[in-house]
């Protein structure tokens, strides 16, 4: 199995596990959950895509910053078509409404500042009169809401990428060639 399709099919894993925890109640599947698969399907497939594309991953692969620079990758007619856009104009417009919601799921990773907010392990926050409070995702709310119509339009265009992958592939930009 090449890399490319490793990423696709743990993305498609991802993306099966919060089908079935978006249909829990909320007492059942605390957002943290749903979001913690949202995340992680969004990091899978942007690595996929910029695999295909012919970018550079590093060699463990678990950069978190591929989905910052995901946007910018697919900004080409070429890839619009691959995708069934006729509009180029319209995907563009489409791709800078998905950017601060890329960005807004990426922030949800767990970070080493053990006050940063995130969907995995408890953190810090500072309490009255300067102590530290543990806070746990379980119980936390998220300003990332996963059954909001922005972000099911988000996952339709995940699986749309991960669908069109191949696709994806043919357009793999080429190293410039020296003369």
């Amino acid at each position: 199995m090449t890399q490319q399709e490793a990423y696709r099919r743990q993305a498609g894993s991802d993306l099966r596990m919060l089908d079935l925890l978006l249909q829990q109640p909320d007492r059942a599947a605390p957002d943290c959950h749903r979001l913690h698969y949202l995340q992680m399907a969004t990091g899978q497939a942007a690595k996929a895509v910029v695999h295909a594309l012919g970018g550079d991953l590093p060699s463990q692969g678990y950069s978190h910053a591929f989905v910052r620079s995901l946007v910018q990758a697919l900004k080409r007619g070429a890839i619009a078509a691959a995708l069934g856009w006729s509009d180029f104009r319209q995907y563009k417009a489409m791709l800078e409404s998905v950017r601060p919601l890329l960005h807004a799921v990426e922030q949800l990773r767990p970070t080493e500042d053990l006050y940063h907010p995130n969907v995995e392990y408890p953190w810090l926050e500072r309490g009255p009169k300067g102590t530290d409070l543990w806070q746990v995702p379980a119980d936390h709310s998220f300003d990332v809401d996963p059954r909001s119509r922005r972000y099911t339009n988000l996952i339709v265009f995940v699986r749309r990428l991960l669908d069109r992958l191949d696709e994806l592939a043919t357009l793999r930009r080429r190293p410039a060639s020296r003369h």
